[in-house]
């Protein structure tokens, strides 16, 4: 790998902070941006150990939770911060993610420069990589500081590596080994997607530094960042079973998924030329078997051509590999979310992708004499930075945001329910219900659409229509608190009572500590049990509702505190049955 002379070092230095200054230019509208209620609010908004600030109990959360299906200590700690210094400001919050996209923009120029040893080149890719409109969702979207964060951290680790592999003096080479090693880890505490770096590594020993000859010391120093990322992978799939985001192969085939892996591969190379259609949610589609085919098709002439070429251009097999590498643990083999591909999910895989693809338009450009290609290419960084300038108004707030995704996409149930959610809020009633309504058609078996429709329902005083949704939710997904609390609530409204108090007798077996479950439980006791049994009202319900009442009470292990409250409603249902 060649050295650039210390006569040009301070072009470097220039053209660095060139690419840092383009970033906050073309993203500065994200600084009066909202929070969206998808994701932002369950990172920040709404979340009490993040939005308190840092202290030593949120601390010991962020390295011991799960929450959204996710372990990200770092990522966690660096909201903490922005709400210790911010508060819940978004427009800070915001811009925090603009810093950190900028610095990570100038440490793809410097890899790029290390790689290729070619100043304009290295720059013009940075600069398409930095303003790229599908860099829109990782950086305009505050709970997307896991990428943002995590990228920094997986640069910086590839940047010591090389500086490991070049470095002749061993106290160095150390150092920058366990830098390499210390930083990985970090940037996999920010978002487990890095578990690839160490196959990226292996990747810059075939090009630029033409290690591969030296495969025992290859293996001897790959080991520990294999190791760790194993680990992490264990860590991501426990994370998301816990908090339930693993989809069952019933509902996602693998033969779905291969054939949606396989079109997706394609989107994400053909979104780096053409990026359109941007959108924050494409739900799962199911390809029929010929379209699966000719996406496997291309896939296999693509790599067929870049290993042909590999004496030649190398940079082509490298970035192709980079590319697929990178790709493949978020491509969708195994199902997280109930969605087709993300832009944001093209941060990585676009780095080493752009690189080849650059170097050898560059080269053959240059062999060929292409003048005026050769400049068309070096307009490309404008026209992506005026495509993303015009894309973000669509990501000021949650509205924009799920309106546009319902254009790109009108069958998308999930753009739907967060654009009703929205309406909801904002008092649009009429509005809402039909987004609702349109959720629950395109996706029957959503839990949480038929719990917010039920809701809806609930505070329209609609209460029948409200129970009907609330059971439908529950008998998909008997264990959500959610829709098991809000039917009780609706039961409580409509004067069920005894129904209301097994309702939530059940979500306490769930979770012993609901506060809003144990709170209403115990008004309920309180307000229509408590009176002595001859001077109770008729509560009006069948013999077999109390029977279930009190059989659900004889199954709850309740604390000490909760036992005035048991013995209330149980001796409540004991009078109605001797009554009945």
């Amino acid at each position: 790998m060649n050295r650039i002379g210390s006569s040009i070092k301070w072009h470097i230095w220039l053209l660095s902070f060139g690419i840092f200054l383009i970033v906050p230019l073309v993203f500065s509208q994200t600084a009066s941006f909202d929070f969206i209620n998808f994701d932002d609010d369950i990172y920040v908004v709404n979340n009490p150990h993040v939005n308190t600030g840092l202290s030593w109990a949120n601390i010991q959360w962020a390295f011991s939770t799960t929450h959204g299906g996710h372990w990200h200590p770092v990522t966690w700690l660096s909201h903490m911060v922005d709400c210790e210094i911010f508060g819940l400001n978004p427009g800070a919050h915001h811009l925090e993610n603009v810093l950190l996209h900028a610095i990570s923009s100038v440490l793809v120029f410097l890899l790029f420069l290390r790689c290729t040893n070619q100043l304009s080149l290295s720059f013009v890719l940075a600069s398409i990589f930095a303003v790229h409109p599908l860099r829109l969702e990782s950086v305009a979207w505050v709970s997307e500081r896991k990428d943002v964060l995590s990228i920094l951290f997986g640069l910086l680790s590839l940047h010591l590596y090389l500086s490991f592999v070049s470095e002749r003096e061993l106290l160095f080479r150390r150092g920058y080994y366990i830098g390499s090693f210390l930083l990985l880890a970090v940037g996999l505490l920010s978002k487990p997607s890095l578990i690839v770096i160490p196959v990226l590594m292996v990747l810059l020993d075939f090009w630029p530094t033409a290690r591969l000859k030296e495969k025992q010391k290859l293996v001897i120093d790959k080991l520990p960042f294999f190791l760790l990322a194993l680990g992490f992978a264990c860590i991501v799939l426990f994370a998301q079973e816990q908090e339930g985001g693993l989809k069952q192969l019933s509902l996602y085939p693998l033969e779905s998924r291969i054939a949606a892996a396989l079109v997706g591969f394609l989107a994400y190379a053909g979104k780096l030329f053409f990026p359109t259609g941007m959108g924050i949610f494409y739900p799962f589609l199911d390809y029929p078997p010929g379209v699966a085919s000719g996406a496997a098709f291309g896939l296999i002439i693509v790599t067929i051509v870049c290993v042909q070429h590999r004496s030649n251009h190398p940079y082509l097999l490298f970035g192709w590999l980079w590319f697929l590498v990178s790709a493949a643990p978020i491509i969708g083999l195994v199902q997280v979310g109930g969605q087709a591909f993300a832009d944001r999910w093209s941060y990585l895989p676009h780095i080493g992708f752009l690189l080849g693809i650059g170097s050898y338009l560059e080269s053959v450009t240059r062999q060929y004499n292409l003048l005026l290609l050769r400049k068309m290419f070096f307009l490309l960084p404008l026209l992506y930075g005026a495509i993303t300038v015009s894309q973000l108004p669509n990501w000021k707030n949650t509205e924009a945001v799920f309106r546009h995704a319902i254009q790109l996409t009108p069958d998308n149930f999930l753009a739907h329910m967060n654009l009703a959610v929205e309406l909801d809020n904002g008092g649009s009633a009429r509005e809402a219900e039909f987004h609702y309504q349109r959720a629950v058609t395109l996706r029957p078996q959503y839990v949480l659409a038929l719990d917010n429709l039920g809701s809806f329902y609930a505070r329209q005083g609609e209460y029948k229509k409200a129970i009907s949704y609330f059971e439908r939710a529950l008998a998909i997904a008997p264990g959500s608190v959610d829709a098991r609390y809000h039917l009780g609530l609706a039961y409580a409204k409509s004067g069920s009572v005894v129904y209301a108090a097994t309702e939530w007798v059940r979500v306490l077996s769930f979770e012993p500590e609901n506060e809003r479950a144990n709170s209403s439980l115990q008004e309920l006791a309180l307000s229509a049990f408590a009176a002595p049994c001859e001077a109770l009202a008729p509560i009006g319900l069948n013999r077999r509702s109390l029977v279930e009442l009190r059989t659900v009470l004889e199954a709850w292990k309740w604390k000490k505190e909760q036992e005035q409250v048991f013995r209330t409603l149980f001796l409540a249902a004991e009078c109605f049955l001797r009554r009945d």
